[in-house]
């Protein structure tokens, strides 16, 4: 995790059994490095969505949804916001899935926003200056929450503190299926976790959309664990 030209410098270990590696090896591609970067910031968004009292608080309201939302258009527009494009997909993540739309899932959830610097976006192509700007940003964030449990189901997160939900660098994610954790019944997780970046599309509304193409995905099973017991010894070279 040493800094190289305002980068980190990833390092992977494959244990190969018996105790026996080929040794740390440096990850030098660029597409590789990027690749690890998004799944920590999708890390670090999943974080924050199990434990929200990790999260600074700066503004909070609740957002009523447009009276007139159609699902099969899957516009939503939320409070005085111009709206934004959800992604045409199934909740499992598929163009043309048996299960629940996205669009439909929004119609039912209850909305929330929250100004806080701790969410992160994905920062593909960034100076090394300009995401540690854009990490201590305040973040224009909406929450889409089930009625009955509370917990959120959908997540945008826009990189400004005010003006449009979506804008380039917009991103929405997916945290549907909770279930309790295996080994510590209190702790719940979201059993599937996606991922959508923000993308041109003339045939939107305002000319963006969410990609119908997920950037991250998780999908946790029964005994999946976030507890990981993790030394310093862990992230030593040998």
């Amino acid at each position: 995790d040493t800094r190289r030209a305002g980068r980190l410098a990833y390092w992977f270990r494959k244990d190969r059994g018996e105790g026996t590696t080929n040794g740390w090896i440096p990850v030098e591609d660029r597409d590789n490095k990027d690749e690890i970067d998004r799944w920590a910031n999708a890390s670090y968004d999943i974080a924050r969505v199990l434990e929200p009292k990790s999260m600074r608080i700066v503004r909070l309201r609740a957002l009523e949804r447009a009276p007139d939302y159609d699902p099969a258009r899957g516009f939503l527009v939320l409070g005085g916001d111009p709206g934004v494009q959800l992604p045409d997909v199934t909740t499992d993540g598929k163009r043309k899935g048996s299960g629940e739309r996205v669009s439909a899932l929004a119609a039912r959830l209850e909305w929330v926003e929250l100004g806080t610097p701790d969410f992160r976006l994905f920062e593909t192509g960034l100076r090394h200056s300009e995401r540690v700007n854009l990490r201590r940003s305040i973040k224009r964030v909406a929450f889409g929450l089930d009625p009955k449990t509370h917990r959120p189901h959908l997540v945008i997160v826009s990189p400004q503190k005010d003006g449009a939900l979506q804008v380039p660098g917009s991103v929405l994610m997916q945290c549907t299926e909770w279930f309790a954790q295996f080994d510590d019944p209190t702790t719940i997780l979201p059993g599937r976790f996606y991922a959508y970046e923000t993308v041109k599309n003339p045939a939107a509304p305002r000319g963006l959309a969410f990609s119908n193409v997920s950037t991250a995905d998780l999908v946790l099973f029964d005994g999946s664990t976030v507890e990981a017991k993790l030394t310093p010894a862990d992230f030593i070279g040998q």
